[in-house]
């Protein structure tokens, strides 16, 4: 089942660097260019429509986190990846 947290928490994880997970941000190349998070190993970038041609790459047996700049195309990746079996939580708010 998809699990939510909002952007602060997500900020909290990143902090954290024994936290394993993955996080996917699913925001388009503009949006990737006018902000993006610090460089972090366990962050990767894919824009929404590429989503079906990577998630065989990601695990299965740790987070997956996903945003974007609002949340709307996070919640549908999220939902996606949910329903292939992955351990999913959407950053509800977005990261703008």
């Amino acid at each position: 089942m998809m699990k939510e947290i909002s952007f602060l928490e997500l900020q909290n994880r990143l902090q954290n660097i024994e936290d394993d997970f993955l996080a996917i941000d699913v925001r388009s190349a503009g949006e990737w260019n006018m902000f993006s998070l610090p460089e972090d190993k366990r962050i990767v970038y894919i824009e929404t429509e590429n989503i079906h041609n990577e998630y065989m790459k990601f695990p299965k047996d740790k987070d997956i986190i996903v945003y974007c700049a609002s949340g709307y195309r996070s919640t549908i990746v999220s939902h996606f990846l949910d329903e292939k079996g992955f351990q999913v939580i959407n950053v509800y708010d977005g990261i703008l």
